[in-house]
């Protein structure tokens, strides 16, 4: 799927979970406070236990290799930015709460109609833009996205791989499908990959077969059995691949609640919303350049390029950010910004997919 592809599909998710929502309050029922989940620190949204969670970058080594073509990765922290929003996930997926809560996690609209300040990316094998339909999905697979605490996901269509880790067990999984066969779950008929209009669900949109295993209480969901090989301790990993690993440690530094990181044509370039007490609505956007004389030329373009105004509406970029600084660190090149009060916070994360000029690697 290319970059220009992923906003439709983006835009799509949103106006869905909006549509579904109905109106119903994203962050409070009206009874009792929202509280983070106990696996974090409400002051932070840090994780209380590091070894709880392996690194974006350890996430990496998890998934299979990203190859020589287009893919997107998907990197999150679902409980942390719970945290940060004051929601907390319903255990029940058929709880009518399910909806606004993803909605709260990733930009939707709050109870007073205006947008959330904490966006995290959702995996695509949730399918989040389908959350109408999440106690369906979980009947099927036996989890949802609200079950989810990280995740990390690799999709270069057809193939789609995620690993997460949270509160499914195996016997959630054998409970929906039936039993495993060599620690493999299969949901749908056929071949790797094809599709089946004829036997579409709410897990799989294109009736595509699934394969679903837990190594060492970590879920990996893939479209092919060899796709998990990675997580069940063997072959290649996307951590193989220098740029996307570069991207993920620098996620990691700078304690990124997620990232989007997408790959070819042209350098690695991510997106990540950093993580704060209180939202400061403040994004990272990097890339990782073919070497250093290049990263130190990409900055002074970019630094260049803020000077003017955003390709898309045409608007001065000191109108839509509070602040801008764009940096170094050998070959990548960080572009940080404070969003202004009345954008989007999800605004970094779309001038990526349309390759904005101010986009680090975008020149």
């Amino acid at each position: 799927m290319g970059r220009r592809a992923v906003v439709a599909v983006m835009a799509l998710v949103l106006a869905v979970l909006a549509a579904a929502c109905g109106g119903t309050d994203p962050v409070d029922d009206g009874t009792e406070a929202a509280t983070p989940t106990a696996t974090t620190d409400p002051s932070t949204g840090e994780a209380t236990d590091a070894t709880d969670r392996p690194s974006f970058a350890e996430r990496l080594a998890l998934l299979p290799p990203v190859g020589e073509d287009q893919a997107q990765v998907v990197l999150g922290d679902r409980d942390r930015a719970a945290a940060l929003a004051g929601v907390t996930a319903p255990s029940d997926p058929a709880d009518e709460a399910a909806i606004p809560y993803l909605l709260a996690i990733s930009g939707g609209p709050t109870a007073d109609g205006d947008p959330s300040q904490v966006v995290i990316p959702l995996p695509t094998t949730a399918h989040p833009e389908r959350a109408a339909q999440i106690a369906e999905f979980a009947a099927e697979v036996g989890w949802s996205a609200i079950d989810l605490d990280w995740y990390a996901e690799v999709s270069a269509p057809p193939a789609v791989t995620m690993v997460a880790g949270g509160d499914v067990t195996p016997d959630d999984l054998t409970a929906a499908i039936g039993e495993p066969d060599d620690d493999l779950w299969a949901v749908g008929g056929g071949e790797p990959f094809a599709p089946s209009l004829e036997d579409t669900t709410p897990a799989r949109p294109i009736g595509e077969p699934l394969w679903l295993t837990l190594a060492d209480g970590v879920l990996g969901v893939a479209r092919s059995p060899e796709s998990l090989d990675a997580l069940r301790g063997g072959g290649a990993s996307a951590a193989d691949d220098e740029g996307l690993l570069a991207l993920a440690e620098l996620a990691d530094d700078r304690e990124c609640l997620g990232a989007h990181i997408a790959l070819g044509p042209g350098d690695p370039v991510m997106w990540c919303p950093l993580s704060q007490a209180e939202p400061a609505r403040t994004a990272l956007l990097a890339a990782r350049l073919a070497d250093e004389a290049s990263a130190a030329a990409e900055v002074a373009r970019v630094a260049e390029v803020l000077t003017g105004s955003a390709s898309q509406s045409g608007q001065p970029y000191v109108e839509l950010f509070s602040s801008t600084d764009v940096s170094q660190d050998e070959r990548l090149v960080v572009l940080e910004l404070e969003i202004a009060a009345d954008r989007p916070a999800d605004l970094p994360l779309r001038m990526l997919f349309l390759r904005d000029p101010a986009v680090p690697g975008g020149g």
